[in-house]
């Protein structure tokens, strides 16, 4: 079991060789090319709610602490969280 705060490895991305390209079908290049895009797209939304993040933190620290602030960073950290373990569970 993994000790709270820790994060496993990220998994090892292995390049495609030519001639690894030349024995995929057409549809493995097809389903390659949306798990593409659809990591794109989820660093994207992970990048978004980085920069939402940063920006409450900083309404946090100059106008003091209020629940609105942390209703939303914890929102916005567990969407970032799904989308992590969602991306982390693909890419196994």
């Amino acid at each position: 079991m993994e000790k709270e705060g820790t994060r496993p490895p990220p998994p090892t991305l292995v390049p495609l060789s030519e001639k690894d390209l030349q024995k995929m079908t057409v549809q493995e290049k097809r389903d390659l090319l949306k798990q593409t895009e659809d990591a794109i797209a989820k660093t994207k939304q992970l990048r978004e709610l980085s920069e939402e993040a940063y920006r409450l933190t900083g309404i946090w620290h100059n106008s003091g602490v209020n629940e609105t602030f942390f209703a939303k960073q914890n929102a916005i950290l567990r969407e970032a969280s799904d989308l992590l373990s969602v991306s982390i569970k693909e890419g196994q």
